[in-house]
């Protein structure tokens, strides 16, 4: 049914406030690129009774296994879930905390994980200092990490927008990561009003030697956000290697209201081909014309407001298993800031699961 005809259609008694409300609805409705794609309900993490936190990264480690980490646990390296996917619809069944792994561990912001099969360790980014370390399955530090070049240094990046995304690429054997914001080096950052996207350089280093591969340029949308608000965030937050090599960036815009209410989440995740794409170098100012093509995949809104109260912000993506027809799910799980708000609304942890069709 057409909303916006079924407004026109009704007449008498028609209270202004069910056209607000439908008007609201469709706003938020969920995107898609393409009849490939499908977006599965975000589920509430309470409903089973796990506990709110700040979870920023995600993968997956093994059957219904994977690893989440906390940018504000420092009591352990990640913790263990379960999430048991139904294969014909891809809902999320059954979720649960497994187990909390690791003690005291050198990386004090830990924002992205991936998990390496082939050396059965886990990569952990820490934003704030931009140090990528490996840890074993026991959380432990193997002592090997990322030789981040010197343009990627703690001292190059804006506050708090360092090293957040980070997945590993099985068919290139090299892991994959971004500053989730532009480089001050690169540009000035991107504030509400701004009619052009910043500018990132999405990097990739190799699984033994740990040195930098291959550099990409990548130019995020402009913001949506017209006006500064309480608090805003724009970046990107998750990155997510597809079997083909290419990769899913998951552009994320969070505007805070002044009063909270009208507060949203825009997320939008983009398909980018590094094969099919112009390298840069280095150190190098980055050219307008080599910016990889990117291929909308999904898009969705969660908000606060009079209608809806699912804000969440998505900041951990990795791919689950494929359901019986070959459709490919993606597991995305948000940041509530350990539940924060008050009695009457909080935010609230959620999983949500993405299908895609194939990956052509």
């Amino acid at each position: 049914m057409n909303i916006i005809n079924y407004i026109r259609r009704s007449n008498q008694g028609f209270s202004p406030w069910v056209g607000l409300f439908f008007f609201f609805l469709f706003l938020s409705l969920p995107v898609m690129a393409d009849n490939n794609v499908m977006l599965r309900k975000q589920q509430n993490l309470a409903k089973w009774n796990i506990a709110g936190a700040n979870y920023s990264g995600i993968t997956h480690i093994g059957g219904t296994h994977y690893a989440v980490v906390d940018d504000k646990d420092a009591r352990h390296t990640f913790r263990i879930f379960s999430f048991d996917i139904d294969s014909l619809k891809g809902k999320v069944r059954e979720a649960s905390l497994v187990d909390e792994v690791g003690g005291e561990h050198s990386v004090s912001d830990a924002e992205g994980i991936a998990y390496v099969p082939g050396r059965e360790t886990l990569f952990v980014s820490d934003e704030a200092n931009q140090r990528v370390v490996e840890y074993t399955t026991e959380g432990e530090p193997t002592g090997r990490e990322f030789a981040v070049p010197e343009e990627f240094g703690k001292d190059a990046i804006y506050g708090n927008y360092g090293f957040e995304a980070l997945a590993y690429s099985k068919k290139d054997h090299c892991l994959w990561t971004t500053t989730e914001h532009t480089l001050k080096a690169d540009g000035n950052m991107t504030v509400p009003g701004d009619t052009t996207g910043c500018m990132l350089r999405l990097v990739s280093f190799d699984d033994k030697t740990m040195k930098p591969l291959h550099q990409y340029a990548y130019r995020m949308d402009a913001p949506r956000a017209k006006k500064k608000g309480r608090n805003y965030a724009y970046g990107v937050s998750a990155l997510c290697c597809l079997d083909d090599g290419s990769l899913l960036v998951l552009e994320r815009e969070f505007y805070v209201a002044k009063r909270y209410l009208g507060s949203w989440v825009r997320h939008r995740i983009y398909r980018v081909a590094p094969s099919q794409s112009q390298q840069i170098e280095s150190l190098h100012e980055i050219p307008v014309d080599v910016c990889m093509n990117k291929t909308l995949v999904a898009e969705f809104c969660t908000r606060l407001n009079v209608i809806k109260h699912n804000l969440a912000n998505y900041e951990g993506m990795c791919l689950g298993p494929r359901l019986a027809d070959g459709r490919q799910t993606l597991i995305l799980i948000s940041d509530s800031q350990k539940n924060y708000g008050n009695r009457l609304y909080h935010i609230k942890d959620y999983v949500r699961v993405i299908l895609i069709r194939n990956e052509e």
